[in-house]
């Protein structure tokens, strides 16, 4: 808890440092709009041999090791996120180079209940279409909350009101609205992204998103995070100066994690273009991989019976 109060006030007073140097809207609030990048090799959790934070001299040396394990696991893959490895950074979050994303607990592992692990460890289901993973089935991608960072489509875009802020990534093209308004009332309908309430502390946006539905809490991907009916996240999100955009954030699950856990991301301001994700467009991996397994469950029936 200590830890956390502490993460809390060092945020507070980085964004406030930067308060001067950030663009403003005409109401005096910090501009994020823009086109926003977060490529990164820097994985959510952390490796037992990688340190939190990674000395300038090291920097070269684990980079490449992200790179090696990175192009290691999306040969291997069966989702498609992550299955082109274009990533070739390491994050650094106020010039501080991370070892992961998950900067709480201190090891940088997420601490997951048995709940938790069994959605992480189970692979994806072949009943039919609903069993396999949301990724997969061209229905989102990382951006549903909390916001984690693949290694390909990376590029966000911000466009903000007084009254919204609307977030949308590359990534399978997903959209999040956070409407500027009071927490949600207890019988707000639940949906598996969720439903967010934002507000500004100062030059920091608060959203806060609760409501998940645990029947579809199931994650997919590499690094799955689902979320339950008991789950909660608070996301932080502020300007670290003009070019930096961090997305600080802690998840509360007691279904799916032992304890809170906290995580930061950071984005780049960037001049690059984003481009649509025609997740479905000559894709027939999901049709094919439920052809195959009914060819299979049917050679299994085929062997079974009497000669």
């Amino acid at each position: 808890m200590l830890r956390a109060i502490l993460l809390t006030l060092s945020l507070a007073t980085a964004a406030h440092a930067q308060a001067a140097d950030i663009p403003r809207t005409a109401e005096g609030r910090p501009d994020l709009q823009g086109v926003w990048e977060s490529l990164w090799l820097t994985p959510l959790e952390r490796a037992a041999d990688v340190p939190g934070d990674i000395p300038a001299a090291e920097v070269e040396r684990i980079m490449q090791m992200f790179a090696e394990r990175e192009a290691s696991r999306a040969r291997t893959q069966l989702d498609t996120d992550g299955e082109i490895a274009i990533a070739a950074r390491i994050m650094s979050v106020g010039g501080v180079y991370r070892g992961s994303q998950v900067i709480d607990p201190p090891d940088g592992r997420i601490p997951r209940t048995e709940l938790g692990k069994s959605r992480q460890t189970n692979g994806p289901g072949t009943d039919g279409p609903e069993s396999l993973p949301r990724g997969v089935r061209c229905i989102t991608g990382i951006n549903t909350g909390p916001m984690r960072t693949t290694n390909f489509d990376m590029l966000h875009l911000i466009v903000q009101t007084p009254d919204n802020v609307v977030l949308y990534s590359e990534s399978l093209s997903d959209v999040r609205i956070f409407p500027v308004r009071a927490p949600l009332p207890a019988n707000w309908p639940r949906t598996f992204t969720g439903s967010s309430a934002a507000h500004w502390e100062g030059d920091v946006l608060v959203v806060e998103t609760s409501h998940f539905d645990s029947d579809k809490a199931a994650g997919g991907g590499p690094t799955p995070v689902p979320m339950g009916d008991r789950g909660s996240l608070v996301e932080r999100i502020y300007l670290n100066g003009p070019d930096e955009l961090v997305i600080h954030y802690t998840v509360i699950d007691p279904d799916h994690y032992t304890q809170p856990w906290t995580a930061e991301v950071a984005w780049v301001r960037t001049s690059q273009r984003l481009y649509q994700t025609a997740c479905h467009e000559g894709n027939y991996s999901l049709a094919n991989m439920l052809l195959g397994a009914r060819i299979e469950e049917a050679q299994a029936t085929v062997s079974t019976l009497p000669r």
